[in-house]
């Protein structure tokens, strides 16, 4: 059992990856072909740049799982994370709807950080699963449980 959670661990840190990757990947290229709005709006280029940033450490958080770092605060991390991107690209699409503007960038942008809290969560509550003590077993005596794939 403990090894299969181990596995669903490492193929959810990759999904998590890859989601948050499409993300930065989104975001990147936003900020490259848009120079001029980068340059003339210090306010949403910082907003750009904070997104790109964000998306690049959940994506960190996914491979650092799929590696099977034994950290304890991942799950935490990766649900903080991935809220925090949600929220701020739920509220991008509002504000863009208000405005009448933006259109299919900050809905897609949107859609990838929902996925992404949805990968996230999953992720951390296979990684909880594997830090929970066993029956009979103290609690603290598992606190960083390592998830490598070669068992």
């Amino acid at each position: 059992m403990e090894s299969d959670n181990r596995g669903r661990a490492t193929s959810w840190g990759w999904a998590l990856a890859a989601v948050a990757l499409l993300g930065t990947a989104n975001v990147g290229q936003f900020i490259i072909s848009s120079p001029a709005l980068m340059a003339g709006s210090p306010g949403r280029a910082a907003g750009s740049y904070l997104g790109e940033a964000l998306f690049g450490a959940l994506a960190g958080l996914g491979i650092a799982t799929a590696r099977g770092a034994a950290n304890h605060l991942l799950p935490a991390l990766m649900r903080g994370l991935s809220v925090l991107i949600a929220l701020g690209s739920v509220l991008l699409v509002v504000v863009h709807a208000a405005a009448h503007v933006g259109g299919l960038r900050p809905t897609s942008v949107a859609v990838l950080a929902l996925a992404a809290l949805a990968v996230a969560w999953q992720t951390a509550s296979v990684r909880d699963r594997l830090a929970a003590p066993r029956s009979g077993e103290a609690a603290e005596a598992r606190p960083g449980v390592p998830i490598d794939s070669s068992d």
